[in-house]
């Protein structure tokens, strides 16, 4: 993987997504779950919607044929840098990739419904566009009450519960596979510090503190015990997802796992839809 300007933010996120645990756990139940959806083979394209410096998708590389877009330039221009041999556009899912939406097996939308003012008619768009039969994978930042500074600081519109999820596509012709919480084993500590950061300090945690974000690279060891036990719900995500036994009743996000059936889907109109979960001058983090 070719280096990245340390001095410019997205590259920072960048480096965050490689090795921090919440992004390496994240990606890590991302393979073991749609290894149950489907087997990897080249015929398959998979799309990420908001795929900002594009690891999520570069880990399927020689998997899948994969396509990421972004409405964010740096973002595209970092992830091109950074995986130069996969295929990333700067635009809006689905309006500017059309052709590849109607024959895509896999979308993931990760972490961005939470960024746009309109996101019921962004899933809509994209369930109009999707072919029978594909999946879309879906993470959200979780529960309104672990809202604080860092949900302000990272452009988050809202947080969702299991029904305001759930009502995004309860009008579309989508089988709902799994919905469950996840990030789930480090719920109360999480509340805890963040309710503390918020009512008591009122501000953040981490280096960016002024700007309100939650994120921070922890010291090595420490970093890994959090992979660890973050990866660790993979197995129980896993089984309900391929068994319907139930997953997490709570958790720091949620994800969803929903496949296209047959079905019209009207497509909203005169509504630009952005697609980026990351914007100029801002970095994500943590749920």
């Amino acid at each position: 993987m070719t280096s990245v300007d340390e001095n410019n933010p997205i590259a920072a996120y960048a480096m965050f997504e490689d090795e921090h645990w919440w992004f390496v756990g994240r990606r890590q139940i991302l393979h073991r779950m749609v290894r149950q959806i489907m087997q990897p083979s080249q015929d398959r394209l998979v799309i990420d919607v908001g795929c900002g410096p594009g690891a999520n998708l570069a880990s399927f590389a020689g998997m899948f044929q994969c396509l990421g877009i972004d409405s964010s330039e740096s973002a595209i221009s970092t992830a091109r840098t950074r995986f130069p041999a996969m295929r990333f556009v700067c635009g809006s899912a689905p309006h500017d990739i059309e052709d590849e939406a109607a024959r895509a097996d896999l979308w993931l939308i990760m972490d961005v419904l939470e960024h746009v003012d309109h996101d019921v008619d962004m899933l809509q768009s994209i369930v109009a566009a999707a072919k029978p039969g594909s999946h879309f994978f879906i993470t959200v930042p979780a529960d309104p009450g672990l809202w604080s500074p860092h949900d302000d600081a990272a452009g988050h519109r809202r947080r969702y519960t299991f029904d305001s999820l759930r009502r995004l596509w309860s009008a579309l012709p989508v089988e709902e596979r799994l919905l469950s919480g996840y990030n789930a084993r480090l719920y109360w500590p999480v509340k805890a510090i963040r309710t503390f950061n918020a009512r008591v300090l009122r501000r953040g945690h981490g280096p960016q503190e002024a700007d309100g974000l939650d994120l921070r690279l922890p010291p090595t060891p420490f970093n890994g015990i959090l992979t660890s036990v973050f990866t660790n719900e993979a197995m129980r995500l896993t089984d309900a997802l391929k068994s319907s036994r139930p997953g997490y009743s709570r958790g720091i996000s949620l994800v969803a796992v929903l496949k296209r059936i047959e079905g019209d889907v009207e497509r909203p109109t005169n509504i630009q839809v952005p697609t980026s979960a990351l914007t100029e001058g801002e970095l994500g983090g943590r749920n």
